[in-house]
């Protein structure tokens, strides 16, 4: 029976232990960068619409919904935005955070969940 018990107790939280990203759809609102910078998510499942707001003011992108990620043109380029935390993002303002977008080197987003 203790075998039994502690086998239980593992499948548990091994399902609920994981690291997975949250669902596209938490990720709709407001992700703060550094310096008033940031990151707006609304729409989807499958289409997003995205803002956003750099020192040089905000710009709209279409994103669309691929797994845990979502998808745009940034620049004439392709773009992915996806979950991390502060030290994913690779930004020392941020190393501090939990629950963060990234979406290329430099340039993450966090807030509080």
């Amino acid at each position: 029976m203790k075998i039994h018990s502690t086998l239980i107790v593992m499948m548990v939280c091994l399902s609920a232990c994981t690291n997975d990203p949250p669902p596209l759809s938490d990720w709709q609102g407001r992700w703060w960068g550094p310096e008033g910078t940031y990151l707006d998510i609304a729409g989807g499942p499958e289409q997003f619409q995205l803002t956003i707001a750099s020192l040089d003011g905000p710009v709209d992108y279409i994103g669309v919904a691929q797994g845990d990620q979502i998808l745009f043109d940034l620049n004439d380029e392709s773009a992915t935005i996806y979950a991390t935390d502060g030290e994913g993002t690779g930004m020392k303002w941020l190393v501090d955070n939990e629950h963060c977008l990234k979406v290329e080197p430099g340039d993450g987003y966090c807030r509080d969940e």
